[in-house]
């Protein structure tokens, strides 16, 4: 009974607190060419404050499973020029096929996002961006 002061104490701390591990990063996004003669794809998860930071989405290359795509690890990889498809899944949500065609020498910045639907399932999509060094988000890992 002694201690009970002293863990009511830090209960109420932590809940005063919030008692969580979040903080706030930069999240930087590579900006140089993985080679002269293949074309450099950085795919890049940029949560807005209502989505959730910690949900991985799966991406395929020309059908392929490449990896889980994290918002706190953005991708820098490296194809052979000429077209190529990239899509991005995950359970239970709807996806859409992005076709590109990637030059030698080029970097091409593709953003992943889930677009909110009150109807129907909501969707993935992998969209063409503008070059961007990096941006801030809200981590929980």
């Amino acid at each position: 009974m002694r201690f009970f002061p002293a863990i009511m104490l830090f209960v109420t701390l932590c809940l005063i607190s919030g008692c969580n591990s979040s903080r706030t990063i930069q999240v930087a996004i590579p900006q140089t060419p993985i080679a002269e003669d293949t074309a450099t794809v950085v795919l890049f998860y940029q949560p807005t404050p209502t989505q959730n930071p910690l949900v991985t989405y799966e991406i395929f290359i020309n059908d392929e499973l490449v990896g889980d795509l994290l918002a706190e690890e953005p991708w820098q990889l490296e194809l052979t020029p000429g077209k190529h498809t990239i899509e991005g899944r995950s359970t239970g949500l709807r996806s859409t096929v992005l076709s590109v065609n990637l030059k030698a020498g080029s970097i091409n910045y593709f953003r992943v996002k889930q677009e909110y639907s009150t109807f129907l399932s909501d969707t993935i999509y992998v969209e063409p961006s503008p070059p961007i060094t990096g941006y801030i988000m809200v981590s929980h890992r």
